[in-house]
């Protein structure tokens, strides 16, 4: 899996459970 200048889907996930858990 290529790194695009996207998020990958892994990242999206870190990013939602931080902002779930601020």
């Amino acid at each position: 899996m290529p790194r695009r200048s996207g998020l990958t889907l892994i990242e999206i996930l870190v990013v939602l459970i931080l902002m779930g858990l601020v």
